[in-house]
C-alpha cells in the first residue's frame, strides 16, 4: 500500500521550476525555449535525453546536462565551447570563433585573447565542424599551446592553396615577423619556431627577421635585415 501511495504521489508531481546554469553567451531564454520542458508532464516523465539533443543545436553549447533536482526542479547545466581562433572576414571584422574541434560560434565580446585567422570564409554551419583539414589540425594545436608560444602568435592567414602563414605579435621597433607554416604538422613547427625564436631571434637584437620559413623539416630559411641604430 505504501508503494502504491508513493507511486501515485510521484505520478502527480509537476515541474516546479527550470534552472539554467553555465550559459554565458546563450541567453537563458533561448535555452529554455529550445529545451521545451513540458510542465504538464509528470516530473519523472520529463524526456531529459530529448532536451539534451535539442540543446546540442546551439552553437555555443559543447555539452548540456539535464537532471531532476530534489526540489522538483529541472536543472540544465551548460558547458560552453572555448574559442581557439577568431576568424576575420574580408572587411577586417570579427566573424566567427572556432573551438579546438573546428565548431563555429558567433562572435561575442568576452575577453578571448586568441589568434586571428584571415582568408577563410566558411561555410559555417551551427553544430557542425569545419571540414578543412589544415584548419582542424591548427585549432587543435592552438588549444594546447603554452603561454610563451601563445604570446608569440598574433594572426594566421589561410591561402587559396591551403598554405597557412603566421604573423607574430609585433614588438616595439621590430614589428611582426612573417612565418611560413605550410599545410600541416603544426605542433612540431610551432615548437621549432619557439626554439628558433629563443635561440636566434632574441639573441640577435641587431637584426630584424622579416621571414621565417618552416615548411621544410630539414631546414629553416630566413630573410632578415640589420637594424639601424
Amino acid at each position: 500500500m505504501l508503494s502504491a501511495i508513493g507511486w501515485m504521489w510521484k505520478s502527480q508531481l509537476r515541474v516546479r521550476d527550470v534552472v539554467v546554469e553555465g550559459a554565458r553567451h546563450t541567453p537563458a531564454d533561448t535555452v529554455l525555449a529550445l529545451a521545451r520542458v513540458d510542465t504538464a508532464v509528470a516530473f519523472f516523465d520529463i524526456d531529459t535525453i530529448g532536451i539534451v539533443e535539442r540543446l546540442a543545436r546551439l552553437p555555443w553549447v559543447e555539452t548540456a546536462t539535464v537532471r531532476r533536482a530534489p526540489n522538483i526542479t529541472i536543472q540544465i547545466d551548460i558547458l560552453e565551447r572555448k574559442p581557439a581562433l577568431l576568424i576575420i572576414d574580408d572587411a577586417g571584422r570579427p566573424a566567427r570563433y572556432l573551438d579546438r574541434y573546428g565548431y563555429p560560434m558567433p562572435y561575442a565580446r568576452g575577453g578571448y585573447d586568441v589568434p586571428l585567422l584571415r582568408g577563410f570564409d566558411g561555410p559555417f554551419v551551427a553544430g557542425k565542424p569545419t571540414d578543412h583539414p589544415a584548419l582542424l589540425e591548427l585549432v587543435d594545436v592552438l588549444a594546447d599551446t603554452g603561454p610563451t608560444t601563445d604570446a608569440l602568435l598574433s594572426a594566421f592567414e589561410l591561402g587559396v592553396d591551403g598554405m597557412v602563414e603566421l604573423y607574430t605579435t609585433p614588438k616595439p621597433g621590430r614589428g611582426s615577423v612573417h612565418v611560413g607554416l605550410g599545410t600541416g604538422n603544426f605542433e612540431h613547427k610551432l615548437s621549432r619556431l619557439q626554439a628558433f625564436w629563443d635561440q636566434e631571434v632574441l639573441a640577435q637584437r641587431e637584426k630584424h627577421f622579416e621571414w621565417i620559413d618552416l615548411r621544410f623539416d630539414s631546414q629553416i630559411i630566413t630573410r632578415e635585415r640589420t637594424l639601424t641604430q
